[in-house]
């Protein structure tokens, strides 16, 4: 099949030269962007989708295979396709099961798929230029620097102790703070050592990770997302343009949407323009929009014209939300290597000074 061999051609995007990668094995961009060419090329060509799913299946491996089987199995056996997908968030993340569920409520189907499509396709684009966090490298440097730190606290602090105690001298300042970091490790190591191993597991499965945001999502609210998140701009402009009821578009979007702030802010705005309030003064009232956009929308009236700022202003929001990210990024290496850096510092000083103390003393 020719979705397939994009598929093929989507998968070898990004991947290194090495044969074998933990932080490639996993490439779920690549993977959903593939998943969701091949699901609209089966609708688009009226392809029955379960087949084609398991064809897709074959090419990929791991989880991913096996919860693309499992999802063909699931249509086979009568379940919607909003439904179940659903089911297998490890494969699609929350835009994606939001899209399809969309799609299958207002028959805007293709068109959702085609906004992400673009959307996935502009992220593995930009994946090259957008700096990474290499959790694996601290990591790895973490365990390094603190078996280092319990060879000298094991091996050559107690001996300096015993030779200080002997000549009747105290020890340097430095060299005690180092101490009392050394018995809060020895206190909190069993902590330490479960957090390593923690972090060291979802750093390889990023599949474990996914579904640990998630559980972490549902229980303690959506505050590490976007305040509202551009997907939700990107359906209105899709029911403007192909002229669906507006407040049919935001009760589906207030009852299946992921983000719970968001989903009340819909609601509110559903129950005002049904109680007879115009749309926009009631994404407004209920802070979907800004003043500013509220003021854009109220003075064009063209459909075409109100769905391409939408959609403007959703691009820009993603945009923002990438700078940000790289931000975040290129700060934290070097505030950890900062770090890194004034510990091992400590540790050296510390040392070196007992040594001066030890020859001055003797000399």
């Amino acid at each position: 099949m020719s979705e397939i061999q994009s598929f093929r051609m989507v998968r070898r995007q990004g991947v290194p030269w090495r044969s074998f990668s933990f932080t490639h094995r996993d490439d779920f961009e690549a993977i959903q962007l593939g998943f969701l060419q091949v699901l609209r090329a089966a609708i688009v060509t009226h392809r029955p989708l379960a087949p084609t799913l398991r064809a897709l299946a074959e090419e990929l491996r791991g989880g991913a295979q096996r919860d693309v089987q499992r999802l063909a199995s699931q249509l086979e056996a009568g379940v919607s396709l909003a439904n179940a997908c659903e089911q297998f968030p490890s494969l699609l993340d929350a835009e994606t099961i939001l899209t399809i569920r969309m799609g299958s409520h207002s028959g805007l189907l293709v068109p959702g798929l085609d906004k992400l499509i673009e959307m996935q396709r502009d992220r593995l684009r930009g994946r090259a230029s957008r700096p990474r966090f290499d959790r694996l490298y601290w990591i790895s440097m973490t365990i390094v620097t603190l078996i280092c730190w319990s060879f000298l606290m094991l091996r050559i602090y107690p001996t300096l102790i015993k030779i200080f105690d002997e000549f009747a001298m105290q020890l340097p300042a430095k060299i005690q703070i180092v101490g009392y970091l050394w018995n809060a490790f020895v206190r909190l190591w069993p902590l330490i050592l479960l957090g390593l191993v923690f972090l060291s597991t979802i750093s390889i499965a990023k599949r474990w990770e996914r579904w640990l945001w998630r559980k972490w999502s549902r229980i303690f609210g959506d505050g590490f997302g976007p305040q509202i998140p551009p997907i939700t701009m990107e359906w209105i402009a899709l029911a403007l343009r192909f002229d669906r009821p507006l407040s049919t578009i935001l009760s589906t979007l207030a009852k299946y949407h992921f983000h719970r702030e968001t989903r009340g802010r819909l609601l509110e705005a559903r129950n005002d323009i049904e109680l007879g309030t115009p749309a926009w003064e009631a994404l407004s009232a209920s802070k979907m929009i800004s003043p500013s956009e509220f003021q854009f929308l109220t003075s064009h009236e063209k459909a075409n014209l109100q769905a391409y700022f939408l959609e403007s202003q959703a691009r820009q929001s993603r945009s923002q939300q990438e700078r940000w990210s790289a931000l975040k990024v290129l700060l934290s290496h070097p505030l950890l290597a900062i770090v890194f850096g004034l510990f091992v510092g400590l540790i050296c000083i510390s040392f070196f000074e007992i040594l001066v103390s030890l020859i001055t003393s003797l000399s």
